[in-house]
Parts: structure tokens; sequence; C-alpha cells
């Protein structure tokens, strides 16, 4: 067998051990990063005993508190460790998040085929606490498992699109399995992850929340279903697309009546939280 034969034979195999992540984000994640290797990834010690968690609220302590009762966070991570035999890996609220999308996704049961509702999920939280790279999984994970997939992620102001978001994508694009799959682009206007192969069709760009019109040559019905994804760092108000030719601003809570008839996968909506 040849090199070339041989590299071919790798990448199907990948393909398809890639394919059966396509509703289990989280085993994406444990999958396509090397956890039991890399150092500069191994933030979150499952196997920690130093650190506390209230159970009942995620809360964690330094020292164990009298006032509840309260689980070692080695304790608290271990349907994760069992499940993964691993030592790193995600904090726990994001491998519960990552759990819950995988349920509402395998509920959606999209078939390439036929359009779904979109998966709306939202998470609001203090600074520092890993958003950014949740966005960067879920872009990874959804541009790996759908061929095809075409992709949005917003940000209230280019500069924090750049440093942030769209950084943390480049670091774990570095370090995932298929990142040789695709292309990182980070050039100011020019932030899009594309196939190397298969660019026009297959790509996930970053803009910002600027308010634009968006233009289609044809009725966007007629247009086949497929994977897409829409993230931000911020709730859209209004969100602009095409239904039926024409321009539409629904606002949040018609998600679920108006996008009905568009093939999207998932929208995230990702904030921090301001101190009152």
């Amino acid at each position: 067998m040849s090199g070339q034969s041989r590299e071919a034979e790798i990448e199907g195999m990948l393909a398809d051990q890639v394919s059966e992540f396509y509703a289990d984000f989280l085993g994406f994640v444990m999958f396509a990063f090397p956890w039991d290797t890399d150092p500069s990834i191994q933030v979150v010690d499952w196997e920690n005993e130093d650190i506390f968690v209230d159970p009942d609220t995620g809360i964690c302590y330094d020292t164990k508190p009298n006032s509840v009762d309260a689980i070692t966070y080695m304790e608290w991570m271990a349907p994760y460790r069992a499940r993964f035999n691993s030592r790193y890996g995600p904090d726990r609220w994001a491998c519960d998040w990552l759990d819950d999308l995988s349920k509402q996704v395998e509920r959606n049961g999209f078939t390439g085929t036929k359009a779904v509702k979109p998966v709306q999920m939202a998470t609001s939280s203090g600074h520092g606490i890993g958003k950014s790279t949740l966005t960067a999984w879920v872009i990874l994970c959804i541009m790996s498992t759908r061929p095809h997939a075409k992709g949005t992620v917003t940000a209230n102001t280019a500069e924090q699109l750049r440093t942030k978001t769209w950084a943390e994508l480049g670091k774990w694009h570095k370090r995932c399995i298929t990142g040789h799959w695709f292309q990182y682009n980070s050039g100011r206007g020019n932030m899009n992850l594309r196939h190397h192969e298969k660019g026009e069709e297959w790509y996930c760009s970053a803009q910002t929340c600027r308010r634009r019109t968006v233009k289609h040559s044809q009725d966007s019905t007629q247009l086949p279903p497929r994977p897409s994804i829409y993230l931000t760092r911020h709730l859209p108000s209004p969100i602009r697309y095409m239904k039926c030719g024409k321009e539409v601003l629904p606002t949040v809570s018609q998600w679920s009546s108006t996008s009905a008839t568009l093939p999207v996968i998932v929208v995230v909506s990702l904030t921090s939280a301001r101190a009152s």
C-alpha cells in the first residue's frame, strides 16, 4: 500500500470515528483533544480532593464548610471520570451543558433533508469561567461531525470577537484531532474556519452584531437544509435572516415559531453577567 493510500485510509477511519459524536458533544471534546498529554489544557483536575463542592448548588470551597454537606471535587466528577477514564477535562458545568446540548440535538433528529427547530440555550456567568472555550468546542464539533456545515459566530464588538472568541477557537483548532481538515483565518474582516477542500460550502465565519441586510438570490425555502450554527456572546436582539425571500427581525421569544423552517442546528447565547 502506498503512503498516499495509507493516509487516505487513516483519514477515512478518523472520519468514521468522529461521526459517532454527531449527538455527543462532550464525547467529541474528550476524544478530539489531548487531555492526557498536553499540560496547557490540564486546567481542571477531575481528581482534585482539595476543593469541596456543594452538590446542590455547585458552589466550590477551598475548605470543607460546616454549613453544607459538601463533597470533594473528585467525588463530584465521579460520573465523568468513570465515563471517560480521564483525570483532566472540562469543568463540571461545561460537562453538564454539553450533555444537555447533545440530548436536545438527539431529540431533534435532524436527518439532513428536513429542517428542524433550533436548539436554544443561554448561559450567563461571570468572567473567565470558559465560555469562549465552550464556544470553540461547539464550533469544532459541529464542523467536524457535519459535512458542509455553515455557521456564524457573533459578539458585541469586533475587538471582543477577535481577542476572545476567535482567539480561543484558534487555540483549540491547533490541538483538535480534526484541525488539519480546516484552515483557520484570523485577519481583520476575514475571520473564518474553512474546510481545506470545500471551503466555499463548509465553513464558520465571525461577524460583529451590526445591523445589516441579508440578501439571497433565491427563496430560502428552496434551499436544501444543511447543518448550521449561530453562536453569540450576547443575547441577540434582533436577529436578521431571510425567510421566504423577505427579511425578518424576530425577537428572542419568537425564535421557536419563526425559525421552524430554517435548518438551524443550535442557537447559543453565552453572556457575561454584570455585577449589580
